[in-house]
This record gives C-alpha cells, sequence and structure tokens, in this order.
C-alpha cells in the first residue's frame, strides 16, 4: 500500500523583533559650499547595508542619508543644498532565531532634527525605527490518495487554504523623461529635488506582474541668465510596466512591499542643445508574495476489512485568508505659520509622509491610527529671507470593515498618500488635503489534522472473531456509516446496498442490517 502525498507551501515568520535608536552626529560643509544662514529643509532616508547574525542576536549596520536645503550669505546664489551620511549600527534580540535562515531587516526614519551649529557645521538627530524578522517557506507534507492492493475503506475531506505561491525578492527600474515648460529657463544648476512614487499597484496576471504608478518630481534650481535665477518644476508622470514571473496568475492575491533603492536625476540638453531635459532613473526593491486560495481533497481516514489499518496523523497549523480589503479616506489638517510679519506671497511646494503607530483589530473590523509628516517650502515678502518652510504631524485614524476578522487573526497593513494639495487659506496657515489608501489583509492559523502514514497488520483474529456475523444495529445519535462499517471492518458501500440507502449519515434509531 503506497500513500500518495502533496505538499502545501507556507511562509512562517518564525522570529521578529523592532527598536528604535536615537542618531546624533555633526556634519561639516564641504569646502566648495557656500556659508549657511539658515536651514530650510531637511530630508532624510535610512538604508540598510549589512546584516550579521550572531547567536540569538542580529546586527544591523546601515547609513542614514541627509539632504538640507539652506538659506546662503551668497546675494548671488542665495540658497544651496547639502548632502551628508551618518552610519549607524544596532543589536536586536530575536526570540527563536534559528541558525542557517536569511534574515531581513529594514529602517525607517520616524523624526529628523537638523539645527545649525555655525555657518560650516550641522547638527543632527534622527530617530530611527529598526525592525528584523526571520521569514522562511515550509513544506507541510499531507496524504491525499491511496494506492493500494488490500481491502481497504478510506475516506476524504475538502481542505481550504492559502499558500504562498511566489515569495522572492525583485527590483523595478523607473526611466522617464520631464521637458520643462516653455515659459522656464534653462537649467544652469540645481538646488533641490524630490521624487516620489505614488499610486504604485501591483496586478498580478498570467506569468507576469503589472506594476503602474506616478513619477511625482519638485526640481528646485537656478536658471540661465536670469536677474532672479530660482526656478521651480513641478509634474507628475505616469509610469508601466511588468514583472516576469512564470508562477504569477491572474486570480492570485498581491502582497509586495516596496521601497525606493536609489534615485537620480540627471539634467540632459533637447534637440537644440539646451539643458531642459530632467532624466529620472529610481530603483525600487521589492518584497513579492502572491498567495492563491486552494481546495484540496486530503485523506481524513482509513480501516482495513481484512487486515489491520490504521492512519498515522498529527497536526500542522495552515494559513487562510480570512479579509481582504481596500479603502481611501480623507485626511485635513494645518501647518501653523510663525510669518513674523512677512507675507506668504508663493506656496512652491509640499510632501507629506504616512506612518501608522498603531492597529487595532476588533470583531469585524479595524482601526489604523498615524499621523502625516507634512513639510511645505514657501516664498516670503521679506527680501532678506525670500524663502522658508514650515513642518509639522497631521494625526489620522480610520476604522475599516474586515468581516471575519478577530484580534488572534495576523493583520498586515499598509497606508499610501495618493493623492496631495496644499492650499494658504489665510496669513497663519497652510492647509493640508490628502487622500490616503489603507490596504489590509488578514489571515487565521488554523490547526488541521493530516494523515501522515497508513500502517498496515494482519488482522487481530481474536477481535474479528467476537464480532458478529450478522447485526442489526440500532444507530446513536451522532452516528455515521462511516464509524459503524470500521467497527464492523465492512465496507460503507455495502452497508448502503444491503440497506437500500445513499446518505452517509444516520438517523437515531435507524436500524441498519450489518453482515460480515
Amino acid at each position: 500500500m503506497e500513500l500518495l502525498r502533496k505538499n502545501i507551501h507556507m511562509d512562517v515568520i518564525s522570529a521578529q523583533a523592532g527598536s528604535q535608536i536615537t542618531l546624533e552626529d555633526d556634519l561639516n560643509l564641504p569646502d566648495a559650499k557656500p556659508d549657511m544662514e539658515k536651514i530650510i529643509l531637511e530630508d532624510g532616508m535610512g538604508k540598510i547595508e549589512e546584516i550579521k547574525i550572531k547567536g540569538d542576536q542580529v546586527l544591523l549596520r546601515g547609513r542614514l542619508y541627509v539632504d538640507v536645503l539652506y538659506v546662503t550669505d551668497d546675494t548671488e546664489s542665495i540658497l544651496s543644498c547639502m548632502n551628508g551620511v551618518i552610519p549607524f549600527e544596532e543589536q536586536i534580540f530575536l526570540e527563536g532565531l534559528k541558525n542557517g535562515q536569511h534574515v531581513e531587516g529594514c529602517v525607517e526614519v520616524e523624526d529628523l532634527n537638523v539645527g545649525l551649529v555655525n555657518s560650516r557645521k550641522l547638527s543632527v538627530r534622527a530617530l530611527l525605527a529598526l525592525r528584523a524578522w526571520q521569514q522562511e517557506l515550509q513544506d507541510v507534507e499531507v496524504g491525499v490518495d491511496l494506492r493500494m492492493e488490500e481491502a481497504v475503506e478510506f475516506r476524504k475531506k475538502q481542505l481550504d487554504y492559502t499558500q504562498v505561491a511566489v515569495c522572492k525578492k525583485d527590483i523595478y527600474r523607473i526611466r522617464q523623461e520631464m521637458e520643462l515648460p516653455q515659459n522656464l529657463p534653462n537649467v544652469f544648476q540645481g538646488i533641490w529635488q524630490n521624487v516620489k512614487v505614488s499610486s504604485l499597484e501591483f496586478k498580478p496576471l498570467d506569468e507576469k506582474i503589472a506594476v503602474d504608478g506616478e513619477l511625482q518630481i519638485f526640481y528646485l534650481y537656478e536658471g540661465e541668465g536670469e536677474e532672479n535665477p530660482i526656478r521651480f518644476y513641478e509634474g507628475t508622470i505616469p509610469f508601466s510596466g511588468y514583472l516576469e514571473e512564470k508562477s504569477s496568475r491572474e486570480m492570485m492575491i498581491p502582497d509586495i512591499d516596496s521601497k525606493l533603492a536609489s534615485l537620480e536625476v540627471e539634467v540632459k540638453p533637447d534637440f537644440d542643445g539646451e539643458e531642459r531635459i530632467l532624466a529620472i532613473e529610481a530603483v525600487l526593491d521589492l518584497d513579492i508574495r502572491l498567495y492563491e486560495e486552494t481546495q484540496m481533497e486530503i485523506l481524513a481516514d482509513v480501516y482495513g476489512v481484512t487486515k489491520e489499518v490504521n492512519a498515522v496523523t498529527d497536526q500542522e497549523s495552515l494559513h487562510c485568508l480570512v479579509c481582504k480589503n481596500n479603502a481611501k479616506t480623507r485626511v485635513e489638517g494645518n501647518l501653523k505659520l510663525h510669518a513674523n510679519g512677512r507675507n506668504i506671497l508663493q506656496l512652491l511646494y509640499g510632501s507629506i509622509v504616512p506612518y501608522v503607530e498603531e492597529t487595532v483589530v476588533m470583531e469585524d473590523s479595524i482601526t489604523v491610527t498615524g499621523h502625516l509628516n507634512a513639510k511645505c517650502l514657501f516664498v516670503t515678502s521679506d527680501d532678506d529671507l525670500p524663502y522658508d518652510a514650515v513642518s509639522g504631524k497631521i494625526p489620522f485614524e480610520y476604522t475599516m470593515d474586515a468581516k471575519g476578522v478577530r484580534g488572534k487573526h495576523q493583520v498586515r497593513t499598509k497606508v499610501v498618500a495618493q493623492q496631495f494639495t496644499t492650499t494658504l487659506s489665510d496669513g497663519e496657515n497652510i492647509e493640508i488635503k490628502a487622500v490616503l489608501q489603507i490596504q489590509i489583509l488578514a489571515f487565521e492559523e488554523r490547526f488541521q489534522e493530516f494523515v501522515r502514514e497508513v500502517e498496515v497488520k494482519e488482522a487481530d483474529m481474536k477481535k474479528l472473531g467476537s464480532l458478529p456475523q450478522m447485526v442489526v444495529y440500532v444507530a446513536k445519535e451522532g452516528d455515521s456509516l462511516w464509524q459503524i462499517g470500521k467497527k464492523y471492518y465492512v465496507p460503507v458501500s455495502e452497508i448502503k446496498e444491503l440497506n437500500e440507502i445513499t446518505q452517509e449519515e444516520c438517523k437515531k434509531g435507524q436500524k441498519l442490517l450489518i453482515v460480515r
């Protein structure tokens, strides 16, 4: 007798932990840069560059990349930008860490403050959120059928589960070009840039994954031959493409995390040789998981008719998708200006980054709480300080329907900004309006009993001899033909045929003729 088996592919996070660190350091202005008078804007991005495992500890090493826009003491170039890099490392304890398995890590800049020490030095203080986890693919082997020579009865049951079909890392390159409008001068020198990937969507198709999104760019620069040389360009350009993936199918459920790994903005000449083309190349790091909801018939139980046949079983946990939901919510708030008698002439640029602080899982609903880190650059009426910026946090909270979800379920939450506008509501406030897309996947861990082996032994003649050759069995509450057949070593089909019945279940008090 041969037990036929199949594998169920599961992704399991066997260990995970997080940590917060405060990073403080000074950055010196390069010799080629003009002196600083005032800091206008700062931006930071963290990147993990090395992960080392030491026993049950994980060492994360990386760098914080800092960009600073500032007002200079140079009357010809009033704005300038400097870039700096600060290394960091942190050791995180991972309970349940397995030797020989790959560990992943990520970092987010939760807060960044840059201060002016003197005209040639900056002080940087950043709050970094670090996370490390160990994720592994596990194959759960289950018995699905029997190839047999002996007289054996077996029954099956339907198993509903969600298995991972694709689990891998990949990159996606974005190459786009944008030409400056005719009313803007040629680029003499770039000052500050901000490029965001927004409205990013992934859709599984047969043997590939469709990628759609937008590049939003703000580019501040010195124009050629201008008395007031500082100009800016703001625009949006869509992009689309495909990721080749042979295992992808159209009905699969995507769970894809993306992070901007690198970005380059290069000014190129147009057909007339004028510096007017912004060539953008971005690389996204992708953590791809595609799930498929699957049904499969598996062995539930066996028994022998002429021999002693027993199923050897054990329990395994399986992931089952409980809820998948996408929702949009509007967030509004204000950034308070400290005008000090100045008038705001023009809003140049704004940015928001959503951060999730807490996800609360309740019965049939999920509440996501967080804030937007918002920044806005503007032009003032002050001739001595014509450029300034303001930043702040705008809270948000949203409760979405999640039918079937309970507190014990594993929930994955993503919040992305889809739309964003800034408006000068009065002389003291900038009104922020945003549309956030909130995505959730909720999984339930269900324990299931599987047949691992089938044991075949010679029949216990003493036990068989004690059973009657013919009996009228009176069914009890909850009895089934399977239980009765197993008790008397009789095939279920023979019981049905002899008693002229078709159903598997019995009614209490029903009389059945059993003949061995």
